[in-house]
């Protein structure tokens, strides 16, 4: 269902802070490479082993989350050929995409890591719903089993995430996350944060 799950995730980012500053997701040929980007990003995830999560309803994806376990080692071998035969492959197509992905190069130093980050965390690399579903709490069931996840890994320290959305940090905090750090760019702000396995402590 990985198909269903990339669309997901292009349809709930579309708009987010980040990836509107850097990809234009309107145009359909960007949408295209950046779909097929995303897709073999996670299907090489899945086969390194890191977490992977959805929600389905009727057959049908309506959320999708990531999880980055600290356990996996960065692959080598299979997967890095199968990432450096994507981007070959794309490259014509990336050049569309490079002006705007430079203006946007500034925004990397607020997607950093902060350097306070305690070992052995999971990072929520990304959470979507799908926009029908938005508001009838899949967000909530995704990130309960992300929860439920780390938790059972009595190593793991807690889960870090960053958002650009005011909006997504309210809902985070409901959910224990603590902000540790802000960082600004433009008119983005990047709101990193941290839920520690107080559980194990």
């Amino acid at each position: 269902m990985l198909d269903e799950a990339v669309e997901v995730y292009l349809s709930a980012y579309e708009r987010e802070a980040f990836t509107a500053a850097s990809i234009d997701l309107s145009r359909g040929r960007v949408r295209g490479v950046y779909s097929r980007l995303v897709r073999t990003r996670y299907a090489l995830w899945l086969l390194a082993g890191h977490p992977l999560f959805s929600a389905v309803e009727d057959g049908r994806v309506v959320g999708f989350a990531a999880l980055a376990s600290p356990h996996v080692a960065v692959p080598g071998g299979r997967w890095l050929r199968n990432w450096l035969s994507f981007l070959l492959r794309s490259f014509p197509s990336w050049l569309a995409m490079l002006p705007r992905v430079i203006r946007s190069a500034g925004l990397l130093a607020t997607m950093r890591r902060p350097h306070s980050l305690p070992a052995t965390h999971y990072t929520l690399d990304a959470i979507a719903v799908r926009p029908s579903h938005q508001g009838k709490g899949v967000g909530r069931l995704l990130l309960e089993e992300v929860e439920k996840c780390c938790l059972a890994d009595r190593s793991s320290s807690g889960v870090y995430l960053y958002t650009g959305e005011e909006k997504n940090r309210s809902i985070y905090e409901k959910f224990g996350y603590q902000l540790m750090d802000t960082r600004q760019a433009g008119s983005i702000t990047a709101y990193h944060m941290f839920r520690t396995n107080t559980e194990h402590r």
